[in-house]
């Protein structure tokens, strides 16, 4: 989820849409915030386009690390769990 999440914030759906096909990883927990960092970085090169999609990038990562509890599913941050296993 970590690396959809990056690339989410260069403002590129098709490369988090082929992360997800290719891992089979898709989290509705989490894709409402990916989708609203696609947004954020696509505004944010509209209103500055002499910034690079990196620099906006790093933008965007500092705040996902500020708001990490917000931005990814609780459930799979538990220690020792593994949802995967039944």
């Amino acid at each position: 989820m970590e690396e959809q999440v990056h690339a989410a914030c260069l403002g590129v759906a098709q490369t988090v849409e082929n992360m997800q096909t290719a891992t089979g990883v898709k989290d509705a927990f989490t894709q409402h915030w990916i989708d609203d960092l696609i947004e954020r970085s696509r505004n944010l090169r509209k209103a500055h386009p002499e910034r690079s999609a990196t620099d906006i990038q790093e933008e965007l990562m500092a705040w996902v690390l500020e708001n990490k509890d917000a931005v990814y599913n609780p459930f799979l941050t538990l220690k020792g769990d593994d949802a995967n296993v039944s």
